[in-house]
């Protein structure tokens, strides 16, 4: 899990956006390497915040490419 949340942050990743449950181990490294974890209840809406920001919803355990990660300027 750590590799994989390292390489999340290696590849410029600091927020993760998720629809379902997240394990205590990914939470624990996701608030060592500093990414905000936000979880959205609604497929609808992780939809939409996929589109807003360019991003692709993600189903597979890996380091996303950088046509799959999206932009925000914020988030708040």
């Amino acid at each position: 899990m750590e590799r994989f949340v390292k390489g999340l942050a290696e590849s410029g990743v600091n927020v993760v956006i998720v629809s379902g449950s997240v394990s205590e181990v990914a939470v624990h490294y996701l608030e060592k390497y500093k990414i905000l974890t936000l979880k959205v209840m609604s497929k609808f809406e992780l939809k939409r915040i996929a589109n807003a920001t360019g991003a692709v919803p993600l189903v597979k355990l890996g380091t996303p490419t950088p046509e799959e990660t999206g932009f925000a300027e914020e988030v708040h």
